[in-house]
């Protein structure tokens, strides 16, 4: 107590608990005067995994106003804060009177007369909407667990993958080994990925926001080139029948050559699957065509075997060289019975 009602100087003579401050000396009537001082509480915050504002206070005086800017997350929206410990009573949040010990979803930025008591605490706790691939509290990174299935054909890579929302791995290089069959790509939840290579795991590329995934190859069932020559084992042969002769097999599928050539004065005696000493070799007849098993692989070539039509002899042609008188020299060819 002061014997000055102004807010400073003056003599004090009992402190804010009564206590004498000091000996008594007025020798008439004296007034006193209480001096007041706001009491100040503490201001705590939460962030959950945010970043404070510009302004952000860790203490307030009852009866002042203070600010308190809005937090920012890399991968969240703020939501508001929801503010605890506030004393009962009303407050003023944002310039309007608030009552009660709580309040949820506050994104206004100024406050005033939170709580009456020097020392006590009020805390600010972080809400925010989390973006695509991130959940919790703090929004972090939603976890990926990426196993591999062959998808049909081979031995499918073991082991597991895991990774964050956002971050890269590397995918498992390509099935190889199997017979017919040629890998093509990975896929999961219509999502296609490559062989052997990075990619960031994110709901654009695994069709996912994260959890357990099984990434499946897919395969393309190969095809072979159909190959037909004459029976020099060189000249390929186009004019043949029916006109929709296959060219080509695919594996997995029996082939039947039934196509037939032709060739002036010549009869067709049949397709042969191998050629040596300048001829084919291991041939079948007409009624009798070859087939291209379903477990066939590689490019096939078949020859064509020919005998003379009736009334027909097959020639060859030899080269002889004649000395003429004199010195001069020519040659001519001189067809010979096959033999």
């Amino acid at each position: 107590m002061y014997d000055t009602s102004n807010a400073s100087g003056g003599t004090q003579y009992y402190t804010a608990a009564g206590a004498s401050a000091r000996t008594w000396n007025k020798t008439a009537d004296t007034s006193l005067y209480g001096r007041w001082t706001a009491n100040t509480y503490n201001i705590s915050y939460v962030m959950h995994g945010g970043t404070y504002g510009t302004n952000h206070p860790t203490s307030a005086t009852y009866g002042t106003q203070f600010t308190v800017n809005n937090p920012t997350h890399a991968h969240g929206t703020f939501a508001g804060w929801n503010i605890t410990g506030m004393s009962s009573g009303t407050h003023t949040i944002g310039g309007s009177s608030v009552s009660g010990t709580s309040a949820t979803g506050v994104t206004a930025t100024t406050f005033n007369n939170l709580h009456t008591t020097q020392g006590a605490t009020v805390t600010f706790t972080a809400v925010w909407t989390c973006a695509t691939g991130y959940t919790g509290d703090d929004c972090t990174a939603n976890t990926y667990t990426i196993t591999y299935a062959a998808g049909g054909h081979g031995t499918a890579p073991t082991g597991t993958t895991t990774c964050s929302y956002g971050s890269t791995f590397h995918t498992k290089p390509a099935i190889t080994g199997v017979t017919g069959y040629t890998f093509n790509k990975w896929t999961v939840n219509n999502k296609t990925l490559d062989p052997d290579t990075d990619v960031v795991c994110n709901n654009a590329n695994l069709g996912a926001t994260g959890g357990a995934l099984t990434l499946t190859g897919t395969w393309t069932t190969n095809s072979y080139d159909i190959i037909y020559k004459d029976e020099d084992g060189e000249t390929v042969l186009t004019d043949l029948t029916p006109a929709n002769y296959p060219t080509s097999y695919t594996y997995g599928t029996s082939t039947t050559i039934t196509t037939i050539p032709t060739k002036i004065y010549s009869v067709f005696n049949g397709w042969c699957t191998g050629f040596s000493n300048g001829a084919p070799t291991d041939c079948t007849n007409p009624n009798n065509p070859p087939v291209i098993g379903p477990t066939a692989t590689g490019n096939k070539t078949f020859y064509a075997s020919w005998s003379c039509a009736t009334g027909y002899t097959k020639y060859n042609f030899e080269t002889y060289t004649h000395v003429y008188n004199g010195g001069s020299s020519g040659e001519w060819l001189h067809a010979v019975p096959d033999r």
